[in-house]
């Protein structure tokens, strides 16, 4: 019985000491900043490809898009947001005035929120100004919800919002060979908030292969 009770009594001390040792033993991976997690991601900074892939997301009514419905457009705005993101809400009003002021020179604007919920979408809307409520209304200007991320991070590699990729149709891209109508050519990507209200022009027109 005394041989037992110690057995016992040993035990406990390895298994206390085991428990205060998990408790004060230093993390395996440190928790980052905020700043050294966009450092983590910088090698996504650049596209490592050309062409932009296709996909297919719900907007807000439950409607599927696809990108290749929008091959008539000139250009493509391809938005990647979140309604917790500060500068995405900073930024989207300039952005709204931007597309809507574009409707007529073939710009599109396709805004994927990566949001959990459309619940969260349509009240980031509603937080907007007026005006800007009423830009979100334009016939250019399409919102789609990419829940579970598949598209921003799996597709186009965006993890660190807003992020905007400006698109072109093959059937507007010319030199370098035949035109290619049934893809999409990513022209230009934008990390981080942009000052929309300075881009005065089709952009578009700013670029051309």
């Amino acid at each position: 019985m005394y041989k037992k009770l110690v057995i016992f009594a040993v035990m406990m001390a390895l298994g206390g000491g085991l428990a205060f040792w998990d408790i004060i033993r230093p993390p395996t991976r440190q928790l980052m900043t905020l700043s050294e997690e966009a450092d983590e991601f910088s090698s996504f900074s650049e596209p490592d490809f050309s062409i932009a892939p296709d996909f297919t997301a719900p907007d807000l009514d439950g409607r599927r898009h696809n990108l290749s419905d929008y091959k008539d457009s000139r250009t493509i705005l391809l938005h990647f947001w979140a309604s917790w993101c500060a500068p995405c809400l900073e930024e989207f009003p300039d952005l709204l005035a931007y597309a809507a002021g574009n409707r007529d020179r073939a710009l599109t604007l396709l805004a994927v929120s990566v949001d959990k919920t459309s619940a969260d979408i349509e009240r980031f809307l509603r937080r907007l100004p007026l005006e800007s409520q009423k830009d979100a209304q334009a016939s250019n200007v399409v919102f789609l919800h990419d829940q579970t991320r598949q598209i921003a991070q799996a597709l186009y590699q965006s993890r660190i919002y807003p992020e905007t990729y400006i698109l072109r149709p093959g059937s507007f891209v010319s030199g370098g060979g035949e035109d290619r109508p049934d893809v999409f050519y990513m022209i230009r990507k934008i990390s981080g908030a942009n000052d929309w209200s300075n881009n005065s022009e089709d952009l578009g027109s700013q670029f051309r292969h």
